[in-house]
């Protein structure tokens, strides 16, 4: 199930029916492994609850059923899901936003009074449930950051308030809590991570080392220390240091899947493409959603020009991991190649409504409007686009079509669902 394996899995459990023909937990994993193989993807009456296990590979799936286009389906896994995970508020807020997607209110309205229902005597998660609806994102960050507020430590207060700033991409804001928290707890695993992570997307190399230093002091990665210098030396471009620090881990530790990922991307950077394809296929094994291993098979692929390998690992890649923007992404592009247009223009549209300042999915959405002669919709994604970026990568794309952008404002109401905000 881990690996995505569903026939080999299926196989197993058929003969543990024959051996105990009574096993619950044999007939409740043939029903969950059912639903993910065959039409119509829905669970039976006689499983009542799901382990996180198989609620998350059936998130997995009716995430991929929703961007196929597959819609119907994919809304009524997710209802099986919830009702047999009532507690997990994400999958009837997916819910609802997958009824508001289809302009279907009434559908919106009866998921919102079962949870009502079910939340009568929760008033927290209750609140929680309505903030997570809330489709302006700065008054559902103000909610989390209020919530955040009323924690009495001043430690885990300057934490969760570094969580929500970073959850909604307020980074400056979010690194400045984590300076807070760093006056309390100097060696605060999270503290010492976090600001690793700032001093190098700044390129301080001397911070970095500090707070690798408190890594080590800490073995925050178990490892003595030696992925912090690692990762420390691939910011400044030091690879061989970084590969050799990286094998030292591995010779410990050869079940390390996430350095292994490290170390593939390291020798893709040196372009020792075998090497990388080697440590990404390993890492890959040891930890099957392991999102870089994956990724890592993905570029490779492509450096190598090996067109069938590039489509086969995007399509794997995106089985395993449907809610990773890069993963979705490359499978959106490898779709564009293979389908009529308008059916990958309704995926970017959507994405487009639950994620507006995704400049990528813009750039793309625009280019397949211009494909499929819709030039008004692209003149106003490229308005978009150069009111988000001040001009400079699409001024000349805007220029060589001879669109005029009389007024970017007015024109972004041609945008499918722009009004989302």
């Amino acid at each position: 199930l881990d690996y995505r394996k569903y026939e080999r899995a299926m196989r197993l459990v058929d003969l543990a029916l024959k051996q105990e023909p009574e096993s619950q937990d044999a007939i409740q994993l043939k029903a969950v492994l059912t639903a993910l193989t065959e039409q119509p993807h829905r669970l039976p009456d006689e499983v009542k609850t799901l382990h996180a296990q198989e609620a998350s590979v059936l998130l997995a799936k009716a995430r991929q059923l929703w961007l196929e286009g597959q819609q119907v389906p994919a809304l009524q896994l997710l209802t099986d899901i919830g009702k047999r995970r009532p507690g997990q508020l994400g999958v009837w807020v997916q819910l609802v936003k997958w009824y508001q997607a289809r302009r279907d209110q009434s559908k919106v309205n009866g998921v919102i009074k079962y949870v009502q229902d079910m939340f009568k005597d929760k008033p927290e998660s209750m609140a929680m449930f309505t903030a997570m609806l809330e489709p302006d994102p700065e008054k559902r960050m103000n909610y989390h950051l209020a919530q955040a507020a009323k924690i009495t430590d001043p430690l885990a207060k300057a934490l969760r308030l570094a969580q929500m700033y970073f959850l909604y991409r307020k980074t400056e804001e979010g690194f400045s809590q984590l300076r807070t928290a760093e006056t309390l707890d100097p060696e605060h695993p999270t503290v010492v991570d976090g600001l690793f992570k700032h001093a190098l997307g700044k390129s301080e190399w001397a911070e970095a080392e500090k707070y690798a230093q408190l890594a080590a002091k800490g073995n925050l990665d178990k490892v003595q220390g030696r992925m912090y210098e690692a990762r420390l030396a691939e910011a400044r471009g030091d690879f061989p240091k970084a590969i050799q620090l990286t094998l030292s881990v591995l010779r410990d530790n050869p079940r390390h899947s996430q350095a292994r990922a490290f170390l593939g991307g390291c020798y893709l950077k040196t372009k020792e493409t075998e090497l990388a394809r080697k440590e990404f296929l390993t890492a890959h094994e040891q930890n099957p959603s392991n999102v870089k291993a994956l990724m890592g098979m993905v570029l490779v692929a492509d450096a190598e020009g090996r067109p069938d390998d590039y489509a086969r690992w995007v399509d794997l890649a995106y089985k395993f991991r449907p809610d990773n923007p890069l993963v979705s992404e490359r499978y959106l592009q490898l779709r564009e190649s293979r389908e009529r247009p308008e059916a990958v223009i309704r995926h970017r549209e959507q994405r487009y409504k639950s994620q507006p300042n995704d400049l990528t999915n813009l750039s793309r959405l625009g280019a397949l409007y211009d494909r499929t002669r819709r030039y008004g919709k692209a003149e106003a994604v490229y308005a978009r686009l150069i009111q988000a970026t001040g001009g400079d990568n699409y001024i000349e794309t805007v220029w060589g079509r001879g669109y005029v952008l009389r007024d970017p404002v007015a024109d972004l109401k041609e945008i499918p669902m722009a009004a989302t905000g």
